[in-house]
């Protein structure tokens, strides 16, 4: 998937709590990290045992 106007890659997600339907993000973005606490942890993480996109 990308940006129709920069060709940017993105990324189609669907957040693991509430419903907030599907979202996209700059794949840049996506795969960043994070300071949390003083530590630098990536902005998401793969989460097992989900479901197809319905």
């Amino acid at each position: 998937m990308r940006h129709s106007e920069t060709r940017e890659p993105l990324v189609l997600y669907r957040p693991l709590y509430g419903d907030h339907g599907l979202w996209v993000r700059p794949f840049t973005m996506f795969t960043e990290s994070l300071m949390v606490d003083g530590l630098l942890r990536p902005r998401f993480a793969f989460e097992h045992g989900g479901t197809a996109i319905d």
